[in-house]
Formats: C-alpha cells, sequence, structure tokens
C-alpha cells in the first residue's frame, strides 16, 4: 500500500488518536484495514529533525535541567 504524509497536529491519548490529521487519513486507514485486516500508522515526533540531530541533542548534558525543560530546549 503507499504512504500518505501529512504534517499536523493530532492528540495521543491512552485509548487511542485522533485530531485532523487522523480525520484526514481515516478513509485510507479503514480501507487498508477492510483489504488486510489492520493498518500501521506512523508518527513522526519530529518531522524536521533527523536521527542523528536527535540522538546528538540528547547526548548534550543537561546540567540541573529537569530532562522536560532539556528536551523543550534541544528538540
Amino acid at each position: 500500500a503507499g504512504q500518505a504524509l501529512r504534517l499536523g497536529e493530532c492528540v495521543l491519548t491512552e485509548t487511542g488518536v485522533e485530531g485532523s490529521l487522523v480525520y484526514a487519513l481515516s478513509a485510507q486507514i479503514r480501507e487498508q484495514i477492510n483489504r488486510q485486516g489492520s493498518a500501521v500508522v506512523q508518527i513522526d515526533l519530529l518531522p524536521g529533525k533527523t536521527l542523528p540531530d536527535v540522538q546528538k541533542a540528547l547526548n548534550k548534558p543537561r546540567g540541573s535541567r529537569s530532562m522536560a525543560k532539556h528536551l523543550h530546549s534541544q528538540l
């Protein structure tokens, strides 16, 4: 199956995912489930960064900052 790539926002919860991205792709997801019994949805939380960029940022020392503040400032 083809890949549909979209940028936007969504909400991840304990029970699922929702938002304009999911709604935009829901027909394609449903068709995939009907054809193959399941669908895989991949979410790139940092679409503007490569894996090496993320690894480099995470390897920087955080000092006395909380992990949340460190991640926010680096990513």
